[in-house]
């Protein structure tokens, strides 16, 4: 059999497609595995972050921190250096963490490292090292040194039961009331 021009033009363009299909294959094989190590070495941190959420109530919160983790086995989220801000009937609280944890998509919260708790509108204050609680529920609890500031009176304990969004509060320990 004599190879001819037109047999030899097929065979040429039949080398080259298989070459392109299998340069295709070789680097998508590549690609995959480089997306895969991305995602095991697992970029966990992410740094200067803001979060903000709306419920269908208008209610928002806004979450700014330095440095964000997340432990998907625990379903966690840290924050480093964070600033909570939720906005609510009119009313902004700030809160202020060294670490802060939210579990349950949104809903739980520890607050750890000089924790500070602002609301303007209430005269709200409240300072402690750690914080555990619901933001739906409006709960707090905390068994460290504790001190609140409502209007003109303060208050220093030994820990915290707050419920309701502040309408109950309990201090335990021996606690300090002072008003100005």
């Amino acid at each position: 059999m004599k190879l001819n021009l037109k047999h030899f033009f097929f065979i040429l363009i039949a080398f080259i497609l298989s070459l392109f299909a299998i340069n295709i294959l070789v680097s998508n094989n590549k690609i995959v595995k480089t997306v895969e190590n991305i995602t095991n070495l697992s970029l966990k941190k992410t740094l200067g972050i803001k979060i903000e959420r709306q419920n269908f109530k208008g209610e928002t919160f806004i979450i700014k921190a330095d440095e964000l983790e997340e432990n998907k086995n625990k379903k966690q989220i840290e924050f480093r250096n964070s600033v909570t801000t939720l906005k609510a009937n009119d009313s902004i609280t700030k809160i202020f963490a060294g670490l802060a944890i939210i579990k349950n998509d949104y809903q739980d919260f520890n607050f750890f490292n000089k924790v500070e708790i602002i609301n303007y509108k209430k005269q709200f204050f409240l300072k402690t090292e750690a914080l555990n609680g619901q933001f739906k529920k409006g709960t707090m609890f905390t068994k460290k040194n504790v001190n609140i500031k409502i209007r003109n009176t303060s208050i220093n304990g030994k820990g915290l039961k707050l419920l309701n969004h502040g309408e109950y509060i309990k201090i335990y320990g021996k606690a300090k009331l002072t008003t100005e």
